[in-house]
């Protein structure tokens, strides 16, 4: 594992579990932004320069399976992780999502949720 800081980008509608968010990954030293410009995503942010993209449950399917088709496509090893089952590995240890192949996965498929941290 290198030094660099890892990349999330937050998408969702809620402003305030947006700015929560970022906070939240901001204090454990992530290099986290947020967008609720659902239609923006693709053009304000580059894949390639994120490790993981957190969907919020509020991002409608359609967009939510053709923003991870596409972030796939634009970068094979970018994370996608949907609401709070992505989050969850952060609160613990940001290095456990990097590990598991279950987060390559696009956020909308069935995951079991993580674990709470202790």
């Amino acid at each position: 594992m290198t030094d660099r800081t890892t990349r999330v980008l937050v998408v969702g509608r809620s402003a305030r579990a947006l700015t929560e968010t970022v906070s939240m990954l901001r204090a454990r030293g992530i290099a986290a932004n947020a967008t609720n410009q659902f239609d923006r995503v693709l053009e304000d942010y580059d894949a390639r320069d994120l490790d993981l993209v957190l969907f919020g449950g509020q991002v409608p399917p359609p967009l939510r399976e053709h923003l991870e088709a596409e972030m796939l496509r634009r970068h094979p090893d970018v994370q996608l992780r949907s609401g709070l089952g992505g989050m969850a590995p952060l609160r613990c240890s940001p290095p456990r999502w990097r590990s598991s192949s279950a987060a390559r996965r696009p956020a909308s498929s069935t995951t079991p949720r993580p674990a709470s941290c202790a």
